[in-house]
């Protein structure tokens, strides 16, 4: 997961590139500095050229449009409703600026906008490999092998919503798991809207560990022990269903 929205500007500059404003003005990568790009300088990048890149990625979102990364994924990262369409307009003159600077359209590779738009740098600048990122994390962990006995699978991420659907880790993990015909459970920070939706995905039920109304601070400091908590209620009525 990534808490960005800058559409990969800051791994670009980590990798030499520099970006200025309309003043000759070094830039420092942000949401905020999209629209005030006026020209790339790629003269000092150390881009890799033989290191071949794996972009683990779940998502097929593109980088613009309605269903992009500021729309769909915005919200969660701090961006207000009346500012989407301003943060939009940014990334589109970006998008417009890497095609200049690049000679390649960042926007039409599936899961470009990925983790805040960083997929559009890794598929498009980078040239990366895409892969699933629940298959990899499948693979690696032999979760196969282990749902052989399993009796219930467990689940869960920081807000299982709508947005789930597009491809997260959890909606992975149900798949699997109904494939395997074992129970998946869901225990998330926070259930918003649309979360219902994966129950017609294998899932059998989906939790929150917010316990009461609190702050999204205290919701914060208090997360570990709220989702001991939660697993601890969860794993008491499996036992007593059992019995």
């Amino acid at each position: 997961g990534s808490a960005t929205n800058d559409g990969g500007m800051g791994i670009l500059n980590e990798f030499g590139v520099r970006f200025y404003n309309s003043k000759r003005e070094l830039l420092v990568p942000s949401v905020y500095a999209l629209s005030q790009i006026a020209f790339i300088d790629k003269r000092y990048a150390r881009l890799p050229k033989d290191v071949e890149i794996v972009c683990a990625c779940d998502v097929k979102n593109y980088l613009l449009g309605k269903n992009g990364a500021t729309y769909i994924f915005g919200k969660q990262k701090g961006i207000y409703l009346n500012q989407m369409a301003e943060v939009e307009k940014g990334m589109a003159h970006y998008c417009a600026k890497l095609k200049q600077t690049f000679h390649v359209n960042v926007n039409e590779f599936e899961g470009s906008g990925a983790a805040g738009g960083i997929g559009c740098v890794l598929l498009g600048v980078m040239k990366a490999k895409r892969t699933s990122g629940i298959d990899l994390v499948i693979e690696y962990s032999g979760l196969k092998n282990h749902l052989q006995d399993a009796d219930l699978v467990i689940t869960g991420e920081g807000q299982t919503d709508a947005q789930t659907l597009y491809g997260k880790l959890p909606l992975g993990i149900a798949r699997l798991a109904r494939s395997y015909n074992v129970p998946c459970v869901c225990l998330s920070g926070a259930l918003g809207l649309g979360y219902q939706s994966l129950y017609e995905q294998g899932m059998i039920g989906i939790f929150s560990s917010a316990d009461r109304a609190m702050s999204f601070q205290m919701a914060l400091q208090t997360g570990s022990e709220k989702l001991e908590a939660l697993a601890f209620s969860l794993t008491k009525f499996m036992d007593g269903i059992r019995k």
